[in-house]
């Protein structure tokens, strides 16, 4: 996951669910997070999100978080591994496909 501050600063968080003993509970808390994920809608001097799970991929303003997405966010963000950011952000997606059922939250 990728966090986009307003000043354009990136945070990306990833929880490997392969290595976890409660994958089970991950993948169930992903799928009701982006089952219906609202449309994009950012606002000037607001943060944005870019999720990745898998291959599904969610744009997100931080006001239009609620519920599981909220709930999914703030647990990667809390307890996910750093990733170092090489180049675009979009590389960074790139890179997330290769590992299956990660979760990425770049801030």
């Amino acid at each position: 996951m990728t966090r986009i501050g307003p000043d354009g600063a990136m945070q990306c968080r990833m929880v490997d669910t392969t290595a976890s003993g409660d994958a089970s509970a991950w993948e169930e808390l992903a799928a009701r997070a982006l089952a219906a994920p609202p449309p994009y809608r950012p606002v000037p001097g607001d943060q944005v999100y870019h999720l990745r799970v898998d291959e599904q991929v969610v744009l997100v303003a931080e006001h239009d978080l609620s519920g599981p997405l909220s709930d999914l966010v703030t647990v990667v963000l809390a307890i996910g591994e750093a990733v170092q950011l090489t180049g675009r952000a979009d590389q960074v997606g790139m890179r997330a496909g290769m590992v299956i059922r990660c979760l990425f939250v770049c801030a």
